[in-house]
């Protein structure tokens, strides 16, 4: 007789089960399920569920932190923990002593080359050389402040649909007794009231999609400040040395001319925001900006809720993690939307520019490795591919070109010095509109700064009481407007005097 408990005859949670807790125990917690009405195979949706023991004992860490965590809309541990497990790949060693100190060389390298290409100043030495982890430790607290806001209407969202799913299953008012031996949660369920659970279902939901985001990018950024994002919350310079290494690979170009130019555009991005400390606060105040006038399509995670059988946080994961963005924007939304686009693309195009000056006397691979960089913008490099998975944020790559050449322009005719003036104020950065003609930027603010030099003038002269007369007067004399405005009061005293005197006699 064939054994009923094989594994070839088990359905996958089975499986799992008996080899996370033994034979009694999982089948204890099978016949709970079977009691509450939810069938085992059916939780999984027939999807294959890991066997490796590792990754069964981070599944149960996944579940145990959702029935006990920190009680925010995202618990950032767990975002952490995937978005490290997932950039890892399949390694992420520490850098050696070796590449770190090749690295710390190579941004030292960086600091002298851009101090004879701009007038902006270094921050204080701060140079490091990070694994993928590391990566996502340093960057998670400013992702924390870009990604609440859309997590937390998303949650909101979900959150309704999951209680009015619920309401359909005949689930809105259990009282569960539902216990999981051997995994230190028992008796979580049943102490949980629904809401409670939904809402942190929905937690768990985002938590893996914005954990995945991040690891994503872990995996394959190469400093602190991909796209000109500031991901660092320190002023310091940073590469991701396996990211570094594999980015070179098949390119034809020796390692070290590599790194050395990623080196420069690590630096570059670092020293702008350091030189324009309002930079970081106002980009990133942008950012938030947008992202609380970001829509939910409702619509949608309702419409894939509802075709669910169970609540299982995967299932509800595949049903919208797509979508969720409304297609349809408000005005105010659009103008956060353009604002954020024309800072990243300023920011990046002057990054651009520097770093092709500054290497051009020393690294004859410059050139190919800019178009190699640009090329990866325009398919979408991971961090344009986050900010439009989290936030529906697409870069426009002619904006970073047009950028880039307005600054190459200003360099060309003005000088760095007074180049880099620009950079003083939110209130002189290029404009979206000025990015439509780099060529005609120099003009366009002459003319504007002699048309307020002027109105500064006039207002002067009125205070001092030396403001010219108009053409034609000569001092004593009244213009035909005070003429008109002098007629008019007579006229009016002339009728008021008749309209005084009475009959006559």
């Amino acid at each position: 007789m064939a054994d009923t408990n094989s594994n070839d005859d088990l359905s996958g949670i089975e499986q799992m089960l008996r080899q996370l807790l033994g034979d009694q125990a999982a089948e204890q917690m099978l016949e709970q399920m079977r009691a509450s009405g939810l069938d085992p195979q059916a939780i999984t949706g027939g999807a294959k569920l890991p066997t490796d023991p590792a990754q069964i004992q981070r599944l149960v860490q996944s579940v145990t932190q959702l029935f006990s965590g920190s009680g925010e809309v995202l618990d950032w541990d767990v975002v952490s923990q995937i978005a490290i497990s997932t950039g890892a790949k399949d390694s992420d060693p520490a850098p050696t002593a070796a590449q770190a100190a090749q690295v710390r060389q190579a941004l030292s390298v960086a600091d002298l080359w851009l101090d004879s290409v701009t007038a902006l100043s270094p921050g204080k030495a701060n140079r490091h050389a990070w694994s993928r982890a590391e990566w996502v430790r340093q960057t998670l607290p400013t992702w924390k402040v870009m990604c609440m806001p859309v997590a937390t209407h998303a949650s909101d969202a979900m959150t309704q649909a999951l209680s009015q799913q619920l309401g359909r299953l005949g689930l809105e008012d259990a009282e569960g007794s539902f216990s999981i031996p051997g995994l230190g949660i028992s008796g979580a369920l049943g102490k949980m009231n629904p809401a409670e659970l939904v809402r942190r279902m929905s937690g768990s939901v985002f938590a893996m999609q914005i954990g995945q985001a991040i690891g994503t990018l872990a995996g394959q950024a190469l400093g602190s400040t991909d796209v000109g994002l500031p991901l660092s919350t320190t002023s310091l310079t940073a590469l991701v040395v396996s990211n570094v290494d594999e980015f070179g690979t098949d390119l034809g170009i020796s390692a070290s001319d590599v790194l050395q130019y990623l080196a420069v555009r690590e630096a570059a991005s670092a020293r702008l925001y350091h030189a324009a400390p309002w930079l970081r606060s106002y980009l990133l105040g942008a950012i938030t900006k947008y992202s609380e006038e970001i829509q939910i399509d409702f619509g949608h995670i309702e419409s894939a809720v509802r075709d669910l059988q169970t609540m299982d946080p995967a299932q509800i994961q595949d049903a919208v993690s797509s979508g969720m963005l409304s297609p349809s924007s408000s005005p105010a939304q659009d103008r956060a939307k353009q604002e954020v686009e024309t800072i990243l693309a300023v920011v990046e195009g002057w990054v651009e520019e520097v770093t092709a000056r500054a290497c051009s006397a020393y690294l004859p691979a410059a050139a190919p490795l800019q178009e190699m960089m640009r090329r990866r913008r325009a398919q979408g490099g991971p961090a344009e591919q986050v900010l439009a998975q989290l936030m529906g944020l697409e870069l426009r790559p002619k904006r970073v070109r047009d950028a880039a050449k307005l600054w190459r322009i200003l360099g060309d005719k003005v000088g760095q010095q007074e180049r880099d003036k620009y950079w003083s104020h939110p209130d002189v950065m290029p404009t979206a509109a000025e990015l439509d003609n780099p060529e005609g930027f120099l003009a366009a603010r002459e003319q504007a700064a002699a048309a307020d030099a002027q109105v500064d003038a006039e207002l002067e002269a009125l205070l001092q009481g030396t403001l010219g007369y108009a053409e034609g007067l000569d001092a004593g004399d009244e213009s035909a407007g005070q003429q008109q405005i002098d007629g008019d009061d007579s006229d009016s005293d002339t009728d008021e005097s008749d309209e005084g005197e009475g009959p006559r006699k």
